[in-house]
């Protein structure tokens, strides 16, 4: 599954944000997700 983000994040840091999101079960992803919405 992709993961988009809202914002742009320097590119240094999105390739472990994205390792990051995969590491976190379906209900914090969906966490994650809520807060990325705002």
């Amino acid at each position: 599954m992709a993961v988009g983000f809202s914002e742009k994040y320097d590119p240094e840091i999105e390739p472990s944000l994205c390792k990051f999101y995969h590491t976190l079960s379906e209900k914090d992803r969906r966490r994650y997700a809520a807060i990325e919405a705002r």
